[in-house]
């Protein structure tokens, strides 16, 4: 089932992120690793460690994740994803998505 990234933030609680001891297997995607967190009002985006800008936006991540509501992303946590860019494989229509695939607690 493919539901948005907003679904999956909403549905997402402390309690829920609290270390769960499971594992799960994910197909990897051919895109560029990117992450994001709220921090106050604000929406800091990242490529691994590197801070995202204006002018380093990784091929457009930074611009979309400004458009997020930030009153509904979680403060203390870091989500972490792959933003769909072209490298070998041409995923069409999902390129220029991002697809969540963990979320890092920073109070654990």
């Amino acid at each position: 089932m493919i539901v948005s990234l907003q679904d999956l933030i909403e549905a997402c609680t402390y309690s829920e992120i609290k270390s769960k001891k499971e594992e799960f297997y994910q197909e990897k995607l051919d895109g560029a690793n990117a992450s994001f967190k709220r921090v106050g009002d604000e929406i800091i985006s990242f490529s691994r460690k590197t801070q995202l800008s204006i002018e380093n936006n990784l091929r457009g991540f930074y611009e979309w994740t400004q458009t997020l509501d930030v009153s509904k992303l979680l403060e203390g946590v870091i989500y972490f994803g792959e933003w769909l860019v072209k490298h070998k494989l041409d995923y069409g229509e999902n390129m220029n998505q991002f697809y969540l695939f963990d979320i890092y607690n920073e109070f654990v």
